[in-house]
């Protein structure tokens, strides 16, 4: 293996790498919830930064050539395959979470509403870009037309994220609140099982 291409494993493992620390810092600064929770903000984390990436490095074609030692659709196309794959993996991880497949399908209640919940959206405009893009030989120059739609899908996916992250975060809270307010009442009523057959044999806990 030449070590231009060892070159570009490294920096590519070495961004991985970042971006998973960087991933779990934001998610630390909220701390709390399920593992499953935190998976979810976890791979919509990663899976955003690689979509961003991936259509920032359009922009440095040349540049990504020179430091990863292989051609920039390689390397576009990991970040994007990547991508694609752990932000089809949130709106999954939340229908499980939230026990609604219908998380899956877009609302078309009102315009806020519809860009509230605009990353089932964002993931059909991805799939569709890429398939052009993986296509695009049988159809020929209008890939590219179809493939700015990923452009479109990042901007859904970063209102998305700014207008629904808040209220899962609160709905998360809450459900916190709640299990703990369940538990809470569990052990009392625990602990109030042996006054009561005291008080029914006539005698009680002493008092200090």
């Amino acid at each position: 293996m030449r070590k231009s291409n060892l070159r570009g494993i490294y920096y590519l493992i070495l961004i991985g790498v970042a971006a998973a620390i960087l991933t779990a810092g934001l998610i630390s600064l909220q701390p709390g919830g399920s593992a499953l929770n935190w998976l979810i903000r976890g791979v919509a984390l990663l899976g955003y930064l690689a979509i961003y990436l991936s259509i920032l490095s359009s922009a440095y074609a040349r540049q990504l050539v020179r430091l990863f030692g292989r051609p920039f659709i390689q390397v576009h196309h990991i970040l994007s395959i990547a991508g694609l794959a752990l932000i089809a993996l949130h709106p999954l991880g939340v229908a499980l979470d939230w026990s609604s497949p219908g998380i899956l399908f877009p609302r078309l209640d009102s315009l806020r509403v519809f860009l509230q919940w605009g990353g089932p959206p964002a993931l059909y405009l991805i799939v569709v870009a890429s398939l052009a893009a993986a296509l695009r030989r049988p159809i020929g120059k209008g890939w590219r037309a179809i493939h700015i739609l990923s452009y479109l899908a990042f901007l859904l996916a970063t209102v998305h994220a700014t207008l629904l992250g808040r209220v899962y975060r609160e709905r998360t809270s809450t459900h916190r609140c709640q299990d703990r307010g369940h538990r809470s009442g569990h052990l009392r009523r625990r602990d109030s099982r042996p006054q009561a057959t005291l008080a029914a044999q006539g005698m009680r806990h002493p008092r200090h």
